[in-house]
């Protein structure tokens, strides 16, 4: 979908890593990400990022909410 200006529209489920999911890089989101495997990266989002029992983080971490139950 895109808004009125031409541009995307930013509503929408956000991101969820899986916890079986190794992810090496950049990931970034307008909206919600929820991460319960393992990043080696940058996670990005313009919302909230939540870091679940099971989720591990390597690297920079940048929201408006950050959460984080594991490493």
């Amino acid at each position: 979908m895109f808004d009125s200006n031409g541009g995307e529209n930013v509503s929408g489920p956000g991101t969820v890593v899986g916890a079986n999911v190794k992810l090496t890089g950049t990931i970034s989101d307008v909206n919600d990400i929820v991460i319960h495997g393992t990043v080696e990266g940058e996670v990005i989002s313009d919302k909230t990022v939540t870091i679940t029992e099971t989720a591990s983080v390597k690297g920079p971490v940048t929201a408006q909410v950050i959460s984080v139950s594991g490493k």
